[in-house]
């Protein structure tokens, strides 16, 4: 859900800020994008999965971050071109399909990159929740139980966030050239 979230809520936030209409902020989405963030986020959390299911060392754990980072990557440039290439009304051509694949990051050693390190720095990050989420389930208040809750989703989304901002902080977009 984070990554889906992410690119749908910071397109919102796009579009408010480009000064759309209200009926265009939360319609005007690039639905590709948001389709590819959750694929992206379900291969990379299903890599995660097996790691921690297979009981890896913490070096193990942050192979796999990096490389669940940079698979999910890849997946998710496909699904947006492949979302894209059937909303664009063209048909399927698989020459503009692997066009919008390119252009959405797919081979991209820039986009790998980024997406590796990415996964490589959720590990700490999403040991750190894994610790906060039972404490949650604990509070015996229902009212008390929701705050925690909200407060908690709130974080774990601030966390993806600055995980993508340390991202382009270790490997500044403009030192990287892309073929």
């Amino acid at each position: 859900m984070g990554l889906l979230g992410q690119s749908y809520g910071s397109q919102v936030i796009g579009n408010v800020v480009q000064g759309k209409s209200i009926d265009k902020v939360f319609t005007d989405i690039d639905w590709g994008d948001v389709a590819g963030g959750a694929v992206s986020g379900a291969i990379a959390g299903g890599t995660m999965g097996i790691a921690s299911a297979a009981g890896c060392t913490i070096v193990g754990t942050l192979a796999a971050g990096g490389v669940g980072g940079a698979l999910g990557g890849q997946g998710g440039a496909l699904t947006d071109a492949a979302i894209d290439q059937v909303a664009s009304g063209e048909g399927w051509n698989t020459d503009s399909f692997l066009a919008r694949a390119q252009a959405s990051g797919l081979l991209n050693p820039r986009k790998i990159a980024e997406d590796t390190v990415g996964g490589i720095l959720s590990v700490p990050a999403g040991m750190g929740l894994e610790k906060i989420e039972p404490l949650v389930s604990k509070i015996p208040s229902p009212v008390l139980k929701s705050i925690a809750a909200g407060a908690y989703k709130v974080f774990s989304e601030l966390v993806g966030q600055l995980i993508d901002l340390g991202v382009h902080q270790l490997i500044p977009l403009e030192e990287m050239e892309t073929p």
